[in-house]
């Protein structure tokens, strides 16, 4: 008997071993696809012409952050804007690719003039931090309820002065850390605070967090 005990520990602790190898390696590839989105954001619900030609896309994404957004064209350059595939019926999403990461971060800032609108923007994040994101979702419109100040940030959740990750395994919220309570997340990110919460809303990457 204790011969299958010590065997059966050592398979626990390779399985365990493997487990760990196997989220080492998922972070890895998932930091990777990460780094050749980082310039990319993708819009929804732009309306859609027939038979629309990639010129007459980047035409709409041009005038979409000229006229709706009031960016300057000076303060953004586009390297590429391009309709992607959607599983919803409607207008397909558009990937727009920037040149550089200011321009992005500009467009992000700029997503509450669209709170008017139907059409809303989020960050191209890799399969696995969506996912993440649309399950944190859930506990970010918890704490709201109860009034507390709650935002997105990559794949973390704020909730007042503290940061939490998701424990996939349970479906519940981790502590990371806790900031100073004397700054708390209302001083670290004041101008994400008074935006719209109800449509087109902007978490603490500064990106829409309705289509996640």
């Amino acid at each position: 008997m204790g011969s299958m005990e010590r065997e059966l520990t050592a398979i626990v602790e390779e399985n365990a071993s493997l487990r760990n190898t196997v989220d080492i390696l998922t972070n890895k590839v998932d930091f990777l696809e990460n780094s050749v989105k980082k310039n990319n954001v993708i819009f929804y619900h732009v309306k859609e012409t027939s038979g629309e030609k990639a010129e007459e896309t980047l035409e709409t994404v041009n005038s979409l952050l000229c006229d709706t957004m009031d960016i300057p064209g000076e303060e953004f350059a586009i390297d590429n804007a391009k309709r992607i595939r959607s599983q919803s019926s409607g207008p397909r999403p558009i990937l727009v690719t920037f040149k550089d990461f200011q321009s992005k971060m500009i467009v992000l800032r700029a997503s509450g003039k669209l709170k008017n609108s139907r059409i809303s923007v989020s960050q191209d994040y890799t399969q696995r931090v969506r996912d993440i994101r649309r399950k944190l979702k859930t506990f970010m419109d918890q704490a709201r309820e109860k009034g507390s100040f709650s935002a997105l940030r990559y794949d973390k959740l704020i909730i007042d002065n503290k940061l939490y990750k998701l424990n996939e395994t349970e479906s519940k919220l981790d502590l990371v850390r806790t900031f100073p309570q004397q700054g708390g997340t209302r001083k670290l990110y004041p101008v994400f605070e008074n935006r719209n919460r109800e449509s087109n809303d902007v978490d603490a990457d500064g990106e829409s967090t309705d289509t996640l």
